[in-house]
């Protein structure tokens, strides 16, 4: 995950440096050292608990609550609500744009972690989240989840999937968040 002896604080818990070309290049528009994708360090938060339901190992939990934690405590706009994509080593936002798909993989991971461990914090990020999404990502005329949002919340455009294709993110996650939210 490290190349080149490159080292960060707000790396060091061992989170997923994504973002990258097949010969580990930052495919960052600045070229810039690896980079959190918020969005992947919660999709694997939540596959770490889908993992955990099907063969229990004792370090799944864990690891899952360190990627979710930094995520919502390094990813989260305290200002405007919603989780941003991207940031750098230093800890700076290098994309402050915020995409569906983020936001919905870290609320289905908030969803298993509020179920698996029983602790109400979890829950209270579902909530957040799921009604962040329902005031800006969801088209409550037209259906689906618009694609991606600026630092303040406005649409950058009309983009949704594409009528045809199915978006795994919006609907696996609705699948796993039922499974947790509905008795």
């Amino acid at each position: 995950m490290y190349r080149h002896g490159w080292r960060s604080s707000v790396f060091n818990i061992g989170n997923v440096a994504s973002l990258r070309t097949h010969s580990w290049q930052s495919s960052c528009a600045t070229r810039a050292l690896p980079q959190a994708e918020f969005g992947h360090q919660a999709e694997w938060a939540k596959l770490l608990l889908v993992l955990d339901r099907l063969r229990p190992a004792p370090w799944l939990l864990p690891r899952a609550q360190a990627l979710f934690d930094f995520t919502v405590a390094h990813g989260w706009d305290e200002e405007a609500r919603g989780l941003f994509n991207r940031m750098a080593p230093d800890g700076s936002l290098c994309d402050d744009r915020k995409a569906f798909w983020v936001q919905s993989e870290t609320a289905t991971a908030a969803a298993l972690l509020g179920h698996r461990t029983g602790l109400e914090t979890y829950w209270r990020w579902y909530d957040r989240l799921w009604s962040y999404c329902w005031d800006y990502f969801i088209d409550h005329e037209h259906g689906a989840w618009y694609h991606t949002l600026t630092r303040d919340n406005r649409r950058l455009g009309e983009e949704k999937t594409p009528v045809g294709r199915l978006d795994y993110h919006t609907l696996g996650n609705c699948y796993e968040m039922l499974r947790v939210v509905t008795p």
